[in-house]
């Protein structure tokens, strides 16, 4: 990464990115989501979903970074190589965090047709604090969206 901050680009080489369509998307403003679609997705596709939940709330996020979250080089190149492999990424900030993730699953479901993605294989990717977002819903969410999830990724927990 040349010296620079875990923040930036992530430390590899990517693959080409060309053709990644990117959808921002809120529901009434409590969550917002940027949804990365890979090359070629077509809505009537079957794709696994790749969700990234953030558990810092909107506010804090601009107090503490000056800036969203989502918007970090890091968080968007990491968007790029997952769709870039053939996944939708579903990147959220919300500012009720501990309902972000069973609101995001319900908007899978309710959506899942025009998204092109496939309900039943849902998974998340978290990094550093976040997993504990996921744990937390794991642990104690609706029981009805749990078979959603396939896998979970925790990066530096």
């Amino acid at each position: 990464m040349d010296g620079q901050t875990a923040w930036n680009v992530i430390p590899y080489p990517m693959p080409d990115t060309k053709g990644i369509t990117v959808l921002k998307t809120s529901i009434e403003d409590r969550l917002v989501m940027n949804i990365y679609f890979p090359p070629g997705h077509e809505p009537e596709s079957k794709t696994p979903v790749i969700v990234n939940p953030q558990v810092f709330k909107k506010n804090e996020e601009l107090q503490q970074f000056g800036r969203s979250v989502m918007s970090f080089d890091y968080e968007v190149s990491w968007a790029h190589l997952m769709a870039a492999q053939g996944w939708v990424v579903l990147k959220c900030e919300s500012t009720a965090p501990s309902k972000s993730i069973e609101e995001t699953l319900r908007f899978v479901q309710e959506n899942h047709k025009n998204l092109g993605v496939n309900p039943d294989k849902v998974g998340f990717w978290t990094v550093s604090s976040n997993p504990q977002g996921v744990i937390g819903f794991l642990s104690y969410g609706p029981d009805e969206l749990k078979p959603m999830i396939a896998c979970s990724t925790f990066l530096s927990p």
